[in-house]
């Protein structure tokens, strides 16, 4: 699926490139060669294979949630391992985005509760006393 995935994304990707007028860096230092190369050959693969392993185990749309997620800890650990900012935009951004996924996930847990155990009868107001 990953390499299907990117024999269309590749040439889409370079394509993209040549029609924008891309230029290859002059020179590329070390350390953002080696992140490009642990990123392409054990980060990436790695994360697929994962995600897949998972998604054979839980519902599909339990899975996606994982993708929105995804931006708040990147920025998390932006701003504990790079020093990056995090502004009160960032912040708002974050803090609705961990609502949403809260909303959803509490909605789902009252969906799985049992009717009895909310305290409320299926069939209220249809039953009929003898006589």
């Amino acid at each position: 699926l990953v390499t299907g995935s990117l024999l269309f994304a590749v040439p889409a990707y370079l394509a993209t490139y040549a029609w924008t007028g891309g230029q290859w860096p002059e020179s590329l230092p070390v350390q953002s060669l080696a992140s490009i190369l642990f990123l392409g050959t054990v980060a990436t693969p790695a994360g697929f294979a994962l995600y897949f392993y998972v998604l054979q185990r839980l519902p599909a749309t339990r899975v996606a949630l994982i993708t929105l997620i995804t931006p708040v800890l990147a920025l998390l650990l932006g701003h504990a391992a790079n020093g990056e900012a995090l502004t009160l935009r960032v912040g708002e951004g974050t803090a609705l985005i961990l609502s949403a996924l809260l909303l959803h996930e509490l909605g789902g847990m009252r969906r799985r509760i049992p009717l009895r155990a909310r305290g409320s009868r299926p069939n209220a107001g249809t039953h009929r006393s003898p006589g």
